[in-house]
């Protein structure tokens, strides 16, 4: 942007605000590449916005949008292309084949060009601030079109459009794209005119500009503009004109001497509200700035969306917790939040009959979430079969956990692959797989057992790190790695649809091992894995490596793998003493990051900011891990850690994220890791903290500036009192951009988890944790017995200037009071040089160095004030940004007071509900200036000052009164009051069916009303005190009664009621078979022979994907490989078992392709099918001799029965080609021709 002497006028406009689904495809910052030759066409620059493509000419600019609902069925379908689209190559890098591929999908587009009528001819285009990225193009044969180190930029402007006016395109704060119009002084605007050419009508609406085209409409909107005159904001009204197509800006009166300027922050804290007990572990970002979140689950009453994935809880064997007591099991329940934290888009359970824990997220471009993590379920009902292809089982399985992976489409409802991987021990648990351990030697912090990572290369590739101790893990290719101890880690590459694996390996030495953290290099595309390690054999190239020999007790490890498993270089990195390396991550140049925890004396090297008598380190190291760059450890003083680190960051800018919590778990009951870390208190704290405050017992958020030259950010985050604010395992994750995402397991069992007993003080919550207006669930729905998953974000965005003005009175998030008031306005972002402030109200404008400043409104009468708030700091990626928000005045004051008086004796529900409020100042109140608000969904009572009677029903209530009235300025202040009704006792409960087969599961909630007590009778020997009792089972057949009795022994109310319920058990199916040949012969089908009795019908899945309803199946495998075979009988009931055994097919490389076939269903060379065995992947496609499609098949199973659209086809030569994919990832193609006799 030029900067002109005396004037300018800018004005600023949202240049596309398409759609939801755009938006959520343009969650970060848009980049302008320049154009030095590589695209064909007369444009300068190019731009990718979620589904539009923008092109800046001489003209002006042109838009190529593509159709939505294709767009989003472009990414769900092809989702290796979408990844290369999405990047700035666009999808010529892909070549012919993808534009083929493309053209199949027959997706939608539009473009259209908007000119500036009258423009200087000459162009002039100023690049702003550039982006690390340099991109090589080599497209196409021509070499004179190959283009190296194109550059890319954050903004770019054209100058000098017309005499006296500049254009500036920039992506806004949220990843949009912006444009503004600078006008210089004495220029008029109204020479501004912009054309729309090829698009259906262009209107206003609401003020916003409406682009019509045949893919959808184009919104850009409304334009708002101000000057700056001696230090103050004067508005300036600005809207559109639209003539034919062009369009124009209205300004009102403005001085054409000075200047005209036209132009977050915790984003949410929610619980999940769940009834059950449900803990945090992991979170992910979404590209549209939604939040998944993952915990497990330990009842039914977990929150669930209309048409979830699983709608039942499954639960599992259950697990002993700490020395002396066990826990029940445990299903995932993952729920994705929307960017604001007031919607679930999606909220399922994921489970089988055992326990599953869910240690790692990550989402892929299209809202996909591939979930990684432990199972414990032996009868293979997890994860999930998908269609006809099944889930993907690896390895002999069943130890004590294994490793699973699934995908989880963008809704929720689908999978979209899955996998089970595991050895003949445990797999997938670091250590030990129990849900609570205590510390060890590679389990430092709690939660250390559930640590792994999951992670998507540039081609949606999966890839995972974690840890065996297994010594017959499945390792792929064969012989690549051999198991060294008790523990390895372990590294793995599966395909998009985790339909197979790319590899399989060990990493570890000849003692303990674990892989924690992975990360792929931008440059080089090599996969760095970090964890802790004791083995001083571990193994890797060392040669130059910063540290070549083991240091001390336990070692963070660094080992460098390549794309397709090779493993190439290691370094240990630590102290004499214990070191834990927690995180991993890379710079834009290649330069790998890393941050953990240690015991000794870390060096600090290269780093203004830091404590070398720390215990939280960060470094960076030179690609090839030859030695540290720069490298500080941060945290107070002390012998032990302050925190746990759960999530890492290092953003565009090179500044560093890192999350994690700390303290004593429970100060009333004492645990083994209460003296693992100190807590976070002491640690640094900015000014513009969300929260300053700590119990010693919370998350703690730091932010690091580059080379680490100074403290960013620094901040707690949790309540005070009650239990520790932390996670159970797993990981959270910060996007791209600076915005954490965490699942933190919060509010565990209330005031309840160390009460108040006799002279010991407890631990109260005096302050819950910050939940933002409008949250899914503002509290946790478990309690009082226990905890919730809270999904929290919070953008930091320190990688260029971003703000969000927010306003404080009397020290809380408010925007308006009563005059004379007190305001505190800050940037919550905080990662500027200068701020102005402009309050609105005619005062001087002014400009600070803090982000934060105090001003006192005083006013004779109501009145409403825009604040605006610009951040500036030249020397970031992004340099400035603004935002505004309405600050309200008011003179009239209420001093709200209420009670409430029974009516009758005390078994009476009716309440005489008294508003005892005052009007400070005597202004009388209204008929509708008070609002009760009920708990029990009646509808609320809008009113006077008068008391009015409520009768409410048996339990404990809570009531509202809300003052509404907007004609007082602390409307919308509201007090609570708490009603406790007794009533009668009503014994009542719901099985979750009537009938179930015997081995079956039943579910049972209790609805009943009032009592103290419960006993339940279930005719299985079985009895339960509980509230909600366990799920049952029935080892024998028959009709069984479940009885429930309620009591209540309080004095003067001495009760009980019963109620029985009737349950049929049934008889369930034998399920069994065997198989022929033994031993497996080369190339050859095998037979399954059914032995089953008391079924009636059969499923079969052969363990490749493919599956059978037939009595006795014959199946051909396509390689060698142990599949298990499992039949599945069920009886007239519908009650089944199932039965598995492993098969193990001897599979060579064949094609063979007849030349002719016979339809004429005598049952002998009917079906044109190639002879193919050892493959993974099929095209078949035949053509008639006008070349019309006739067929084709993707399944070696399935072939040609000379039919075309129901109808046979004449006897003649027709044509084929052939693609198929080894299993061994080589390729080949055939052409040629078949004879079809009839």
């Amino acid at each position: 942007m030029r900067v002109f002497k005396h004037s300018t006028i800018l004005c600023w406009l949202f240049l596309f605000a398409i759609s939801p689904s755009v938006s959520a495809q343009s969650f970060y910052a848009i980049d302008f590449i320049e154009n030095k030759g590589q695209w064909d066409g007369d444009f300068q620059f190019k731009a990718i916005h979620g589904s539009s493509t923008i092109f800046f000419n001489k003209k002006g600019y042109v838009v190529n949008k593509l159709e939505e609902e294709g767009y989003r069925n472009l990414m769900h379908n092809n989702l290796s292309i979408f990844s290369k689209i999405t990047q700035a190559d666009s999808i010529e890098i892909e070549g012919k084949n993808a534009a083929q591929h493309l053209h199949q999908s027959a997706i939608k587009s539009h473009s259209y060009e908007v000119a500036f009528v009258g423009a200087n001819q000459t162009v002039n285009f100023q690049p702003g601030k550039v982006s690390p990225d340099l991109a090589n193009y080599f497209l196409g044969g021509d070499p004179r079109k190959w283009k190296t180190g194109v550059r890319s930029f954050y903004d770019i402007t054209r100058e000098a459009i017309y005499d006296g006016i500049d254009m500036r395109f920039y992506s806004s704060s949220n990843g949009g794209l912006k444009y503004d119009l600078i006008v210089s002084p004495q220029t008029d605007p109204s020479i501004i005119q912009l054309k729309y050419d090829g698009v259906d009508h262009v209107k206003i609406k609401s003020g916003a500009l409406l682009i019509s085209t045949s893919v959808g409409e184009v919104k850009e909107l409304e334009p708002y503009a101000y000057q700056i005159i001696d230090g103050r904001r004067v508005e300036v009204k600005c809207s559109y004109t639209v003539s034919k197509n062009i369009v124009g800006y209205k300004l009102g009166a403005y001085n054409k001497n000075y200047q005209l300027v036209i132009d977050p922050t915790l984003e949410f804290s929610t619980y999940t509200g769940s009834k059950s007990n449900n803990w945090g572990f992991s979170a992910a970002p979404g590209p549209d700035g939604s939040l998944y979140a993952g915990g497990i689950v330990f009842g039914s009453e977990y929150p669930l969306s209309l048409g979830a994935l699983q709608t039942t809880f499954k639960g599992g064997t259950g697990q002993s917790f700490g020395q002396n007591s066990s826990i029940g099991g445990v299903d995932i329940g993952l729920t994705r939040f929307s960017n604001d934290g007031k919607q679930r888009i999606f909220s399922t359970y994921i489970g089988g009959s055992g326990d599953e824990y869910p240690h790692s997220i990550i989402v892929d471009g299209s809202g996909n979430a591939v979930v990684q993590g432990r199972t414990s379920s032996k009868d293979r009902d997890f994860p999930y079969p998908v269609g006809a292809s099944g889930t993907l089982q690896l390895g002999p399985l069943g130890g004590a956990s294994d490793i699973y992976v699934i995908k989880v489409s963008a809704d929720g409802k689908v999978v979209m692959g899955s996998i089970l991987i595991g050895g003949s021990e445990m797999d997938g648990a670091n250590t030990n797989a129990q849900i609570s351990v205590s510390p060890s030697t590679l389990v430092y912090n709690y939660g250390d057992h559930s640590r792994s990572e999951v992670i998507l290369d540039k081609n949606d590739n999966v890839l995972i790190a974690t840890s065996t101790q297994s010594d017959d893990f499945p390792v792929f290719p064969a012989g690549n790695s051999r198991f060294g101890g008790v523990q390895d880690g372990v590294v793995i590459k599966l395909t998009p649809n985790l339909s197979s694996v790319i590899f399989s390996r060990y990493l570890g030495g000849s003692k303990d091992d674990a892989a924690f953290v992975l990360s792929i290099n931008p440059v080089t595309n090599d996969i760095y894995v970090a964890g802790p390690t004791v083995s001083a054999d571990f193994p890797g190239d060392k040669t130059g490596v910063e540290s070549p020999n083991f240091l001390g007790a336990v070692d963070g490890f660094i080992s460098i793998i390549g794309p397709t498993g090779q493993l190439k270089k290691t370094t240990f990195q630590g102290t004499a003493s214990t070191d834990f390396i927690y995180g991993i991550q890379f710079d834009k140049f290649g330069n790998p990051y890393t941050m953990g925890i240690t015991l000794g004396k870390w060096q600090k090297r290269n780093a203004l900011y830091g404590n070398e008598n720390a215990k939280q380190f960060i470094a960076k190291m030179d690609p090839g891990l030859t030695s540290f760059t720069y490298t500080t450890a941060f945290g107070t003083s002390a012998a032990k850690p302050n925190i746990s680190p759960v999530a890492f960051l290092v953003d565009r800018c090179e500044n560093i994220y890192v999350s994690g919590w700390g303290g004593k778990l429970n100060l009333c009951d004492p645990g083994p890791y209460d003296a693992q870390t100190v807590g976070p208190l002491g640690m640094d704290v900015t000014p513009d903290a969300i929260q300053k405050y700590t119990d010693n017992k919370d998350f703690y958020f730091i932010v690091i500036e580059k080379n680490a030259d100074k403290l960013l950010y620094g901040s707690f985050w949790g309540q005070s009192g009650g239990e520790v604010d932390h996670v159970d395992g797993g990981t959270s994750r910060f996007d791209s951009r600076g915005a954490i995402y965490m699942s933190i397991c919060a509010n565990c069992f209330g005031n309840n988890a160390c009460p108040r007993t006799g002279t010991n003080p407890g631990d109260p919550i005096t302050k819950n944790m910050i939940i933002t207006p409008g949250a899914v669930a503002s509290s946790n729905a478990a309690l009082p017995g226990g905890c919730n998953l809270a999904a929290v974000k919070i953008n930091f965005s320190f990688d260029g200037v971003d703000n969000g003005i927010k306003s404080a009175i009397n020290g809380v998030f408010d925007t308006s009071g009563c005059s004379p008031l007190t305001v505190k306005f800050y940037d919550t972002i905080a990662m500027a040089k200068t701020y102005i402030w402009d309050f609105g109200d005619g005062s001087k404008i002014d400009t600070t160095s803090l982000p934060e400043i105090i001003h006192n409104y005083n006013v004779a009468k109501d009145s409403s004030f825009r604040v605006k708030l610009i951040s500036i700091d030249e020397n970031r990626c992004i340099t400035r940004d603004s935002s505004f928000m309405q600050i309200k005045v008011g003179i009239n004051e209420v001093d709200m007071k209420a009670a409430a008086v029974r009516v009758g004796d005390c078994s009476s529900g009716t309440f005489t509900l008294q508003n005892l409020s005052v009007s400070k100042q005597g202004k009388p109140f209204g008929a509708k200036s008070f609002v009760w608000i009920y708990d029990d969904k009646t509808k609320p009572d809008t009113t006077a000052q008068q008391s009015i009677n409520h009768t409410f029903s048996p339990g404990l209530h809570r009531v509202w009164l809300k003052l509404i009235d907007v004609g007082f300025c602390n409307q919308f202040d509201s007090i609570p009051l708490d009603i406790y009704v007794f009533s009668t006792i009503k014994a009542d409960f719901k099985l979750s069916k009537d009938t179930i087969c015997i081995g079956e599961k039943v579910g049972i909630t209790n609805n009943s009303v009032g009592g103290v007590s419960f006993l339940w009778g279930f005719s299985n020997g079985q009895t339960s005190n509980a509230y909600s009792p366990p799920d049952q089972t029935y080892s024998t057949t028959g009709v069984k009664s479940i009885k429930l009795v309620v009591r209540e022994n309080s004095p003067g109310c001495n009760i009980a009621d019963s109620s029985t319920k009737i349950l049929v058990v049934l008889s369930a199916p034998d399920a069994r078979f065997d198989f022929s040949p033994k031993p497996s012969i080369e190339n050859t089908p095998f037979s399954f022979i059914n032995q089953s009795t008391g079924a009636i019908r059969y499923t079969w899945n052969f363990g490749d994907g493919a599956t059978s309803t037939l009595v006795q199946p014959i199946h051909q495998y396509s390689k060698s490989f142990t599949f298990d075979v499992t039949l599945t009988a069920f009886n007239s009931f519908g009650c089944s078992t199932s039965f598995m055994l492993p098969v193990q097919p001897i599979v060579t490389e064949l094609l063979e392709i007849p030349n002719a076939f016979t339809p004429n269903n005598d049952g002998k060379n009917d079906i044109f099918l190639p002879k193919i065995f050892g493959i993974d992947d099929m095209n078949l496609k035949i053509y008639n001799r006008f070349g019309q499609l006739v067929f084709e098949s993707y399944n070696p199973s399935f072939g040609w029965d000379g039919k075309f659209q129901g109808l046979p086809q004449p006897m003649d030569v027709y044509a084929f080609t052939l693609i198929v994919k080894f299993a061994d990832g080589g390729t080949e193609s055939r052409k040629g021709s078949v004879t079809l006799i009839r």
